[in-house]
């Protein structure tokens, strides 16, 4: 798997100059343009350091952040451009003349461990509907923008029919009163596919599947159920039902409904 931060090339912006972002940024474009059918001129890349535009505040210093033309836009091109980058997990902010700038979009990839300060400090603007700008307006339209996971976005594919799930082991893993051992092995193994199943929706990070991977590899069972639990939670909140970690009637249902059954045997 490549490294979400090596730094590449997207060739010249609309000046000539070098644009670099890292692959992370690259692919989060690539998506963006295939959902949209729309491929913006950058303007302004990232990783620009001291030699990036005064009226940018050192957002462009570090990744994830860029600029983009619109003149040669149609208002819906631009904003479908606009939908579905935020959708992938763009903070986007179409810039005007009235706010002081040439007409642009300016994005940056929420979640970028190489932004700069700047553009951190936008998006916690961004979280709490705000500008990212000094006038500190009001603009709740990047409210609720997910975080991409380069990780799961680059995975394999996983082969048709491969793991099979026990809704019950899943349920015990979470639920049982004792916690889950290597030897007992349905329950081990159906945890570690849903997991990784939660890993490749974006529901978890890598680090916290490492962190999980770690726990059972150390025979560490009070922290790998904690880690599990942890997991079942942030998958129970992006699907609307109560975060208590257990694994209930609703929340067995959501699971076999949303697991791709050409992957996944689910049984009850």
């Amino acid at each position: 798997m490549t490294n979400a931060y090596d730094r590449v090339s997207l060739g010249k912006d609309s000046s000539g100059r070098a644009v670099t972002v890292n692959r992370r940024t690259k692919l989060m474009l690539e998506l963006t343009a295939k959902a949209s059918g729309v491929t913006p001129t950058i303007v302004q890349g990232s990783y620009r350091g001291a030699n990036g535009a005064s009226a940018s505040a050192g957002t462009h210093d570090g990744g994830g952040v860029l600029d983009l033309r619109t003149w040669n836009l149609t208002a819906a091109q631009r904003n479908r451009w606009t939908a579905a980058a935020r959708a992938v997990g763009f903070i986007v902010w179409y810039r005007t003349v009235l706010q002081g700038f040439t007409p642009h979009l300016h994005i940056i990839a929420k979640g970028d461990r190489d932004m700069s300060p700047s553009a951190e400090r936008q998006v916690y603007a961004a979280n709490n509907g705000r500008n990212g700008l000094k006038s500190n307006k009001v603009d709740t339209s990047n409210q609720g923008v997910p975080t991409f996971n380069y990780e799961a976005a680059t995975a394999p594919p996983l082969p048709v029919g491969a793991y099979r799930v026990s809704l019950a082991a899943v349920a015990y893993a979470a639920n049982g009163a004792a916690h889950f051992r290597s030897g007992q092995v349905v329950a081990l193994n159906s945890a570690q596919n849903f997991h990784a199943w939660l890993l490749r929706t974006g529901v978890i990070s890598q680090r916290n599947a490492d962190v999980w991977a770690r726990a059972i590899r150390q025979a560490n069972w009070v922290g790998a159920r904690s880690e599990y639990r942890a997991a079942i939670v942030r998958f129970q909140i992006r699907h609307g039902l109560t975060p208590d970690g257990v694994v209930g009637p609703r929340t067995q249902a959501k699971i076999a409904a949303l697991m791709p059954r050409s992957t996944y045997r689910v049984v009850a």
